[in-house]
């Protein structure tokens, strides 16, 4: 699905988020000085209509982020 971002994190306990790329208005990082430094943090993904996805100690949070936003920029129109 190339239109669509699925991320699975988890070992024990998996969490699977699949959202239409058309569907998300933005994507916030929110990292710790700690989590900065181990290259951890949260990621939260906003949709349409306000509904938010967030995924807790993602490792490499920013370029998650710059991999879904050039897919966003690569979607056709």
């Amino acid at each position: 699905k190339k239109n669509h971002v699925i991320i699975r994190t988890g070992v024990v306990v998996r969490q699977t988020i699949d959202i239409p790329l058309s569907k998300i208005e933005a994507i916030d990082i929110r990292q710790s000085i700690f989590g900065s430094m181990m290259n951890y943090g949260l990621v939260c993904i906003t949709g349409t209509g306000g509904t938010r996805r967030i995924i807790n100690f993602l490792h490499k949070p920013l370029t998650c982020r710059r991999h879904i936003e050039q897919l966003m920029a690569d979607m056709p129109l």
